[in-house]
């Protein structure tokens, strides 16, 4: 039913799927008929699965395009205005750039995990983390692991290696990258390549609107006779405010 209207009834809707675009104009779901799974988009039936992944649809931000996951045959493919985009042991994290024009996702094969863009395939590793587009469309970065080792992928090129890296975040502009890097118990900010203060726990970089400045939280653990005591506070353009208990 969409606003008080019965829409083409199948054997099963998958609502886990239901998705408006972000004009709202736009309805996309999966549904069930005849033993094969099929997405919706405006009304209209399309292509034939073995399966839909029981997820939102991913519409582009401008609601021209729309994405989903589906398996066939053994095989996991992303779905992009109906058309498949390759077949692989697994898809995950489709994800559109700002401008729309771009698609990436994480897919595996044969216990391989690359990142896929524009249907291009990028390097293997042993694991990667989901894909993120810069503010203008034009950078794509994503963590990435290979012998036990993390590091960040920017349009293909490696950074240093971590032992444990979170999602990279872009500032507003798209001029700026930064992340959260471990080694051994403690933890850095990365910006723009270039290391930080060490802490032992950073987390959740917040970029100004206009990206000239950035916060995040960090914590300080003191060893105590009986106990380890933790102070949190607030690093603001590399100097740490006030700490708290």
């Amino acid at each position: 039913v969409l606003d008080g209207r019965g829409l083409p009834t199948f054997e099963t809707t998958q609502q886990d799927t239901i998705t408006f675009s972000p004009d709202s104009q736009r309805l996309a779901y999966a549904v069930k008929q005849n033993d094969r799974w099929h997405a919706v988009v405006d009304g209209e039936l399309t292509s034939a699965f073995d399966r839909i992944l029981p997820q939102p649809f991913t519409f582009s931000p401008d609601s021209t395009h729309v994405a989903y996951i589906a398996n066939q045959n053994g095989c996991a493919c992303a779905v992009l205005d109906g058309e498949f985009q390759g077949m692989y042991d697994n898809v995950t994290a489709l994800a559109f750039s700002p401008d729309s024009r771009s698609l990436a996702y994480c897919a595996e094969e044969s216990g391989e995990h690359f990142v896929v863009a524009n249907g291009q395939a990028q390097a293997r590793f042993d694991e990667v983390g989901a894909p993120c587009f810069s503010p203008d469309g034009k950078t794509l970065a994503y963590p990435a692991r290979r012998a036990g080792k993390w590091f960040l992928v920017e349009d293909g090129e490696q950074g240093k290696s971590y032992d444990q890296l979170s999602a990279p975040v872009f500032d507003p502009e798209g001029g700026r990258l930064a992340y959260c890097a471990r080694s051994g118990e403690s933890w850095r900010l990365v910006v723009d390549s270039k290391e930080q203060a060490l802490y032992d726990s950073v987390k959740d970089p917040v970029f100004s609107p206009d990206g000239t400045r950035l916060a995040y939280k960090a914590m300080r653990l003191e060893k105590g006779f009986l106990r380890r005591k933790s102070f949190a506070f607030v690093v603001l353009d590399g100097a740490p405010g006030k700490e708290y208990e």
